[in-house]
């Protein structure tokens, strides 16, 4: 038997060798350049259609899917002069407020009309200034710009201007935000937001603009006439005053169904109840004259009027009390609870004072406020105003007081 063996050199093999090899090549060349496509896709990319009337412009995002969008697009809507440099353009309203921006900078300088002295911004991304324009996120555009609205409905961007309540006018466009934290505010309308978003944006955004304080007192014969009952499943067990106006309920149903989602609240320890919204006359009568007596049972030594003083730092009278209007809810995060301990757990209030405006709702009686308010500082009582409105007041930190005050200038 012959152990040698023979291997015969086949002069193909060569050939093959290349044609895999060559093949091979290609195959990680398409795939490398579809992964650089998916990981690249954010940058520089056009995923959004701008809408302005009839018009259409692609818009580009960042990597983290900020979208950019150049000011010039949007000057003669907003009616709005452009001067300064290439680098650091400026824009003018026709009011006279201004805006100045300085290309690779997350500061913006802004100088409110009849005043000297202008005051920085922060935003969450940073201009690109050059002789083509000015790139700015879509936040910065809807925080700064008062007098449009600003949507995302999918891949379509929407940019308008707003009319004056029940006239066949455009509101002016105002440079408005004060705020020294970057900004996030454009309200993407999908799941819950698009379902809810009549109540959270209503057409006659005004109408809830309502001010009721020690200044300003409601009739006593006053009832709204909208007034519903809130779900059981979003209400505390021994919850006294369970009803809203119509859109505010159903905002509220709204931003409590989101909590529920954002936190996979399906069990009572992790969910936010109403506890307390529109209150009569005489119940508010009641609780306020209950309190005076707490205070005059704890210290003997006050009389009514001491004890009454005392009160109305933390309650109304009456005539005075904003859940009267229908449009107040006082939040609690464990079913039963009283307002004396409303949260139990921090992350609630940091989550309402970040989100609470995107339903319509701001926090009524802020930190460090009461010399305008009239009350202390109250982390559960929380009032609508709709969404056009509440996104402002956040954004320029003010409370409902100042932000009246400013539109009536």
């Amino acid at each position: 038997m012959n152990n040698n063996t023979t291997v015969t050199k086949n002069k193909y093999t060569p050939y093959y060798i290349a044609v895999v090899a060559l093949t091979l090549l290609i195959v990680i060349c398409i795939s490398a350049a579809v992964i650089a496509s998916v990981l690249n896709s954010g940058a520089g990319s056009t995923e959004y259609t701008l809408r302005i009337g009839d018009k259409r412009s692609e818009l580009k995002t960042t990597s983290d899917g900020t979208i950019l969008i150049n000011l010039d697009l949007l000057t003669d809507m907003l009616d709005l002069q452009k001067t300064g440099s290439s680098a650091e353009p400026k824009y003018t309203s026709a009011g006279g407020d201004a805006i100045v921006f300085s290309h690779d900078s997350t500061t913006a300088k802004v100088t409110v009309a009849g005043t000297k002295n202008p005051y920085s911004i922060k935003m969450n991304v940073a201009a690109e200034a050059s002789a083509s324009g000015c790139m700015v996120s879509l936040d910065t555009v809807s925080s700064v710009f008062s007098g449009i609205s600003v949507t995302v409905d999918g891949s379509v961007v929407k940019i308008a201007r707003m009319q004056v309540t029940g006239k066949d006018e455009l509101e002016p466009v105002k440079i408005l935000n004060k705020s020294t934290d970057p900004m996030s505010r454009v309200l993407y309308l999908t799941g819950v937001m698009k379902e809810y978003d009549k109540y959270l944006n209503p057409s006659d955004r005004d109408a809830y603009l309502v001010l009721v304080n020690k200044e300003n007192p409601i009739s006593k014969d006053y009832t709204p006439n909208d007034l519903v009952t809130l779900p059981d499943s979003i209400k505390n067990g021994n919850i006294n005053c369970d009803q809203m106006r119509e859109y505010a309920a159903k905002a509220l149903e709204a931003m409590i169904k989101e909590i529920e989602s954002e936190f996979k609240a399906d069990d009572l320890e992790n969910k936010i109840f109403a506890q307390s919204g529109y209150r009569t006359y005489e119940y508010q009568s009641s609780l306020f004259n209950g309190y005076i007596e707490d205070e005059m049972t704890d210290d003997p030594s006050l009389s009514y009027d001491e004890a009454k003083e005392v009160v109305l730092q933390y309650s109304a009278l009456p005539e005075c009390s904003e859940h009267r209007t229908g449009l107040a809810i006082d939040l609690i995060d464990v079913r039963y609870n009283t307002l004396e301990n409303p949260f139990t757990k921090p992350y609630w209030t940091e989550w309402l004072e970040e989100n609470a405006w995107k339903f319509g709702f701001i926090l009524r009686y802020p930190e460090n406020a009461e010399d305008i308010t009239g009350y202390s500082h109250e982390s559960w009582h929380f009032r609508y105003v709709g969404r056009y409105h509440a996104e402002r007041i956040s954004a320029l930190d003010i409370t409902l007081e100042e932000y009246l005050e400013l539109l009536n200038k």
